[in-house]
């Protein structure tokens, strides 16, 4: 009541109407929201009048929470997601990438008569590896880099930082 009051008293002396929600008790115990909408109005005689609609929101308000925690573990879970796959590319492709780089060095080492062709070949080949082991490196850090998950937001934040200024040249604090 002293809140509607207050409310009441600011639009007679003002002139200006307002917008406000209330929170009562309803008759199932539980809180509804009540969307106020006041106004004045001077009649013929130049009496002054407050006048209002009452419009129960809580249905909408409940539904904008369901959206927030919809939204929430809609986040969660592609957080969870860009997570497993970034570890998964990074176990199975970085695996095979090494295996592969290794093997070429192998090759590189025993082939007995190599030709200035086949030892190009084996170049191209080792920097193309090297090449996909980077790229892989650069996509599972931007799908959900690993300093966050081991160092926390702030290391990571940090890093970002960093990156932006050496990447873009924009300084960041």
């Amino acid at each position: 009541a002293e809140k509607i009051w207050k409310f009441d008293t600011d639009i007679l002396k003002t002139g200006n109407g307002c917008r406000y929600d209330l929170e009562i008790p309803g008759t199932d115990s539980r809180l509804r929201t009540l969307q106020v909408i006041k106004a004045i109005f001077t009649d013929s005689h130049g009496g002054k009048f407050i006048v209002g609609s009452i419009r129960d929101i809580t249905c909408r308000i409940e539904a904008e929470q369901q959206k927030t925690l919809y939204s929430r573990h809609l986040v969660t879970a592609i957080e969870q997601e860009r997570s497993r796959l970034a570890r998964e590319l990074h176990d199975v492709l970085g695996h095979a990438l090494t295996e592969q780089s290794f093997g070429l060095k192998l090759l590189q080492q025993t082939i007995p008569e190599k030709s200035e062709q086949t030892i190009a070949a084996l170049e191209q080949l080792q920097n193309s590896t090297q090449l996909m082991v980077k790229s892989l490196q650069r996509i599972c850090t931007s799908l959900r880099p690993s300093l966050l998950d081991e160092l926390g937001l702030s290391a990571a934040v940090e890093w970002l930082a960093e990156e932006m200024s050496s990447k873009y040249g924009i300084e960041c604090n």
